[in-house]
């Protein structure tokens, strides 16, 4: 640290932060959108958790990694889902110029898609492209 600024990348400071987290026994959370490469570099045992992955840890006893490449915790990952639908209500969002609001869309989707047995060829693109899972 220089005159207060974190020195560093920041996947670098990421890093640094997600350490002293786990030396201090706090949970380190590391969003589904961060890619793959980045995401390994802040921890290599982690678990899909709705939208996030977590460090493993707790009552984690429903784990299923048959198709993915990090663990997804099915029971915590059902509630997120349904969560988010219910939040939804059936509602999807308008057609835009801006494409952001379609990308939302897609990345709360991740938990359905995570859940879907087996993996449409559709769902395994969604998870592998934007919810890094594969």
């Amino acid at each position: 640290m220089i005159g207060g600024t974190i020195q560093g990348s920041e996947i670098d400071v990421a890093r640094r932060v997600a350490e002293r987290a786990r030396a201090m026994g706090r949970p380190v959370a590391v969003a589904l959108t961060v890619d793959k490469a980045d995401r390994a570099r802040l921890g290599s045992k982690l678990v899909s958790v709705g939208m996030v992955a977590l460090d493993r840890g707790g009552n984690l006893s429903d784990l299923d990694s048959s198709w993915s490449r990090i663990p997804i915790a099915m029971r915590r990952t059902t509630t997120a889902r349904d969560a988010i639908e219910r939040w939804r209500g059936g509602r999807s969002v308008h057609p835009s110029i801006d494409p952001i609001h379609e990308y939302f869309e897609d990345v709360l989707s991740c938990p359905r898609f995570a859940l879907e047995k087996p993996p449409s060829s559709f769902a395994l693109a969604k998870l592998d492209s934007l919810c890094n899972l594969r």
